[in-house]
C-alpha cells in the first residue's frame, strides 16, 4: 500500500512523524526524542504499571489551532491526532497493553504496540505522562 511521509510537529524536545497510508484509516506515528546536547536519559514504559497524564500539564483542544494540545507552565505543544488518542487514555486506569488494546480495537487495525510504546516513552521523558 503507498503511504506519504510527513511531518506534523516540530517542537522543543520532539519530533513526531506520520505515516498515513493512502485510503486507510489508522496512522501509525513515529516520535524521536532529542536534546540539544544529543543526550537523552533512558526511561522506559513499565508495561505492567499504569500510565496517567502528568498532573502539572493540561491536555486540551485548542480551538485557535485545531487541534490538541498539552499545555504547561512553560509553553504548549501541539499534538496531531493519533498522539492525541494515546495521551487521552492515559488516565491511571490503564496499563500499556490495555491502551493498545483499545487503539486497535477503536481504529480496526493490530501490530500498533511498537508505535505507542515509542511514543509513550518520548512522553514519560518528557514529563508528559507518569507511571503509578
Amino acid at each position: 500500500m503507498p503511504c506519504t511521509w510527513l511531518i506534523l510537529t516540530i517542537c522543543r524536545r520532539i519530533i513526531i512523524l506520520k505515516n498515513k497510508a493512502i485510503g486507510g484509516q489508522m496512522t501509525k506515528l513515529f516520535a524521536f526524542p532529542y536534546t540539544t546536547q544529543n543526550k537523552i536519559r533512558p526511561m522506559t514504559i513499565n508495561p505492567d504499571q499504569t500510565i496517567q497524564f502528568s498532573r502539572t500539564h493540561r491536555l486540551q483542544w485548542e480551538e485557535a489551532q485545531q487541534k490538541n494540545v498539552i499545555l504547561y507552565p512553560e509553553g504548549m505543544v501541539e499534538l496531531n491526532e493519533s498522539s492525541a488518542e494515546i495521551l487521552k487514555l492515559c488516565d491511571g486506569t490503564r496499563n500499556l497493553a490495555q491502551i493498545v488494546s483499545d487503539l486497535e480495537q477503536k481504529f480496526s487495525t493490530s501490530g500498533l504496540t511498537n508505535d505507542i510504546t515509542a511514543f509513550l516513552e518520548v512522553a514519560l521523558q518528557n514529563g508528559w505522562i507518569n507511571q503509578n
